[in-house]
C-alpha cells in the first residue's frame, strides 16, 4: 500500500482535536485500531461476493461508527466502510480519489448506508464560515504549513502536490 499519512499530518490533526489513523500499518490495523477505539456492535456483517464462479460469504464486524468523513483520497477506506458499516451509517467524501473506486451496491442495499460527496458550499456554509472568520473562531493558522508571496506561485503550486510536506498552502496576494 502506498497511501498513508505521514507522521507530521497526524500531529496536526491530533493537535486541531482529531483522530489520527495511519495506513501504513495496513488494513487489518486499521480495522483493528477502529474496533478498539469505537467499538463493536453485537452483530456482524456477511459480506456477499464471487469467488470462481461460486457465492462467498464473509463476516465482517460492525463498527460502531455513524459518520466517516474520508479527507485523505485512500481507496481502503471506502472499502473497508462497506466491509463494516453499520446500519444506515454515512460516508461522506471531501477528498480527491486519484482513480475509479468499485463499489458494491448489494452492501449499500443491505446496510441501508449512505454515500455523500462534498464539491461546493451551499449559501449557509459561506455565511457560518464568514462568520467564524470575522469571530477568529477557527484553527485555520495551524493548519496553514506554508504561505508564499504571488510572485512565488509556480513555488506554491509545487509544494501543494507533495502532500507529505504540505497540508495547505497559502498564497498571498498582497
Amino acid at each position: 500500500m502506498d497511501a498513508f499519512i505521514d507522521d507530521n499530518r497526524l500531529k496536526i490533526v491530533e493537535k486541531l482535536g482529531g483522530i489520527g489513523l495511519n495506513t501504513k500499518a495496513g488494513t487489518e490495523a486499521m480495522v483493528k485500531f477502529l474496533e478498539e477505539y469505537f467499538g463493536v456492535q453485537d452483530n456482524t456483517n456477511h459480506r456477499l461476493g464471487m469467488e470462481n464462479g461460486k457465492m462467498t460469504v464473509e463476516p465482517n464486524s460492525v463498527l460502531n461508527i455513524d459518520v466517516v468523513i474520508d479527507c485523505a483520497g485512500i481507496p481502503m477506506f471506502v472499502d473497508e466502510f462497506m466491509k463494516h458499516a453499520k446500519q444506515k451509517a454515512r460516508f461522506c467524501c471531501i477528498a480527491l480519489h486519484k482513480g475509479e473506486l468499485p463499489i458494491r451496491f448489494h452492501e449499500i442495499m443491505s446496510t441501508q448506508c449512505s454515500i455523500m460527496g462534498s464539491r461546493g458550499y451551499e449559501p449557509e456554509d459561506i455565511k457560518e464560515v464568514i462568520s467564524n472568520l470575522a469571530k477568529k473562531n477557527t484553527k485555520i493558522p495551524e493548519i496553514i504549513t506554508h504561505k508564499f508571496p504571488l510572485e512565488d506561485a509556480a513555488e506554491a503550486f509545487e509544494t501543494a502536490t507533495k502532500p507529505a510536506c504540505a497540508i495547505k498552502v497559502v498564497l498571498d496576494m498582497e
